[in-house]
């Protein structure tokens, strides 16, 4: 639509947020060729450092409103004069060498050293029972035809897991990984029984989770907590933040506890500060409203925490400060947590092992580090190579 009357300048405004690294790579290569073909200049308003690199000829770095720095990219990039531009490039998980338990963040001193790495996770005994236990899990979804049956409308069967099993142990970081439509998140859902699976088994805790019985789904949910992928739009407009937050312990029935308290506590332990208990959704900003998502996912003590995308639509600044969070959790509290992310670069700081789903079957699983240094399936390192931003080459022609 954009270059429909061919025109002499296309404004591109984060065009590849939120999506998959292969999809991504896919979207910026067509810019690039119908750029070449029509000889359009392109402006390109984005925070994901790597698509400036793979992608752009000169960059600007904004911040408050001003430019810090302007310039060719490879100048830029291999050495900027800026100080907030030095910050950002170090923020960027994707330009970090070494696995790196935590990742800097734009608070930190610019002469801070990263020296904290992550190997296998020592904490995590093969022989722990499982906090989360899926085996063999299959969903299926039905999709009804436009036509009338009179008409030959058939009933479409989507088969959207297949077969999967997975295990994520206390105190263990788990990377589920795959392109949209892979059925990472349907998995997630058929954990907590918004789902219903057609064959497998899912177990919490060592408690077997049915999605037709309402004392085993009560149970499962209170020991397994959602971060939703849009953190805002999970949060109710109308209802305060504290309120919101400390909602599980109502729905548990959870007594004695000063609800209030409870929610100001929360909301300090996430960095926020007691002043957002009074503040509503729209009031927040993208990195804020992920606090607020581990604010209340923390609520009721987990075994569990599902987090779906939590560094979606997040510059590279307040990744590492989410990141950092979960981990400063996981620490203190010896949280499990299932990560579902596209963003490969992210997975390769914060996971102790990693799995990736195809068309909704495991085509890959084993340790991080493993994977990333020694991809056993064709998938898996195309999947590495799209979050290194590795376009393909193209002929003179085109």
């Amino acid at each position: 639509m954009a270059l429909m009357l061919e025109p002499d300048l296309v404004l591109a405004d984060e065009p590849t947020t939120a999506l998959d690294a292969t999809l991504e790579v896919e979207i910026l290569d067509l810019l690039r060729r119908l750029q070449a073909e029509t000889h359009c200049s392109v402006i390109f308003v984005t925070h994901h450092l790597g698509v400036v690199a793979s992608l752009c000829d000169r960059v600007l770095v904004m911040n408050g409103g001003d430019i810090k720095e302007a310039g060719e990219v490879s100048t830029v990039f291999a050495n900027p004069a800026d100080d907030y531009t030095r910050m950002l490039l170090r923020c960027d998980p994707a330009r970090i060498v070494e696995p790196t338990r935590r990742l800097p963040t734009m608070a930190d001193n610019l002469d801070t050293a990263v020296t904290i790495h992550r190997g296998p996770a020592d904490r995590v005994k093969e022989t722990d029972a499982p906090v989360l236990d899926i085996e063999n899990l299959s969903v299926s979804f039905r999709r009804s035809s436009s036509l009338p049956t009179w008409l030959g409308g058939q009933t479409q069967i989507i088969e959207a897991v297949r077969d999967v099993s997975l295990k994520v142990r206390k105190g263990e970081t788990v990377a589920l990984v795959g392109e949209s439509g892979s059925g990472k998140t349907t998995i997630a859902r058929s954990v907590l029984g918004l789902v219903r699976p057609v064959a497998g088994s899912i177990a919490v805790c060592g408690k077997p989770v049915d999605a037709q019985d309402a004392e085993s789904l009560r149970r499962a949910r209170a020991r397994t907590a959602m971060m939703f992928q849009d953190p805002t739009g999970s949060l109710s407009p109308r209802v305060t933040l504290g309120e919101q937050v400390v909602e599980p312990l109502i729905v548990q029935g959870v007594k004695d506890v000063d609800l209030k308290a409870r929610a100001a506590e929360l909301l300090s332990q996430v960095g926020l500060g007691p002043d957002f208990a009074g503040r509503y959704p729209h009031q927040l900003s993208g990195g804020q409203a992920r606090r607020v998502g581990v604010a209340r996912a923390v609520v009721l003590e987990p075994d569990l925490i599902i987090a779906d995308e939590p560094t979606a639509g997040l510059d590279v600044s307040i990744q590492g400060d989410v990141l950092n969070l979960l981990n400063e959790i996981q620490e203190r509290t010896g949280v499990s947590i299932l990560i579902i992310t596209h963003n490969m670069s992210v997975v390769r700081h914060c996971a102790d092992r990693l799995i990736v789903l195809l068309r909704g079957e495991i085509v890959e699983a084993g340790p991080c580090a493993d994977i990333f240094s020694n991809p056993a399936n064709p998938y898996t390192t195309a999947l590495i190579a799209a979050s290194q931003h590795q376009l393909p080459e193209h002929s003179e022609q085109d």
